[in-house]
């Protein structure tokens, strides 16, 4: 049943923390994360990743390595992505 709550809140859109529900890769393949390095009080800017339930890591969507984003930072909440954009 808790898990449905927070499945329903992430297709709501919003910001589910990641020690209480992680993307099922079912129905959430690459999803916004919200991380900051460990020791570090700020932020970075949300980047996409999506999570190895196998591996239980994180592979970001870009050149970096995975053992930057899984050891030396700690991924705290994550959003799905939006749909369609709309551009003018």
């Amino acid at each position: 049943m808790k898990n449905l709550f927070w499945e329903i809140a992430a297709r709501l859109g919003f910001w589910i923390p990641c020690n209480k529900y992680m993307p099922p890769r079912k129905y959430w393949d690459w999803v916004l994360i919200g991380y900051h390095e460990k020791g570090l009080s700020y932020y970075y800017i949300p980047t996409v990743a999506e999570y190895s339930a196998t591996r239980k890591i994180w592979i970001e969507n870009n050149e970096s390595p995975e053992e930057y984003l899984n050891e030396t930072c700690v991924v705290t909440h994550w959003h799905k992505l939006p749909r369609k954009l709309k551009v003018k």
